[in-house]
């Protein structure tokens, strides 16, 4: 009885083994997606580095998403479109250690400089 049961015990070894490795990915999954905060700027684009994915709007560098959501002129463009001189505003999420990164961005002629 005592072999079968420890038989019985190593043949589910795998499948205990996978079962474990599926909950802890879970669980890291889960973590990885906590929510971020997100906020709102506007301002002037000063500088643009298309190879690092940043942008300088009027004083403040951002770090931009490689999958950032882009409208000029009220259609869909590119963060490659975006020119210096733009008025934009846009969400950005705030990572821990103070990382800004903007998600969305949109033309917006009407934004008075201040």
């Amino acid at each position: 009885m005592l072999l079968m049961s420890l038989r019985d015990f190593f043949a589910r070894i795998p499948v205990l083994a996978v079962a474990a490795a599926l909950l802890l990915a879970t669980a890291g999954a889960a973590h990885s997606q906590q929510a971020l905060p997100v906020a709102e700027g506007q301002g002037v684009i000063q500088a643009l580095d298309f190879e690092k994915y940043t942008v300088l709007v009027s004083g403040s560098q951002f770090d931009v998403s490689q999958t950032v959501h882009v409208e000029i002129a009220g259609s869909y463009g590119a963060f490659t479109m975006l020119k210096t001189g733009m008025k934009v505003r846009f969400n950005f999420l705030l990572h821990p250690g103070g990382r800004r990164e903007i998600t969305r961005m949109y033309e917006d002629n009407f934004i008075e400089e201040s």
